[in-house]
């Protein structure tokens, strides 16, 4: 890990980061980080990410982005 590589830096969350402690309060952090992402340019769109943990008491993951069309109703 480097600090010239931001795909590979991780770390304790900051201080003033969203835990969400609902499925609404997820859903919101998610689209935050993703909306942010987009605006700074990173390509997400129709990935998988498998997030593993060494702990055994944090469940393995994996996450997929799909990047939907939008409609001609969206946002109306």
């Amino acid at each position: 890990m480097t600090d010239s590589d931001p795909d590979k830096q991780s770390g304790p969350p900051a201080e003033n980061e969203t835990r969400p402690r609902t499925r609404v309060e997820l859903e919101e952090s998610l689209n935050m980080v993703l909306q942010r992402a987009h605006e700074n340019g990173v390509d997400f769109n129709d990935i998988g990410i498998d997030l593993r943990h060494d702990v055994p008491d944090i469940p393995d993951w994996e996450v997929r982005i799909i990047h939907l069309q939008k409609t001609p109703n969206d946002g109306k």
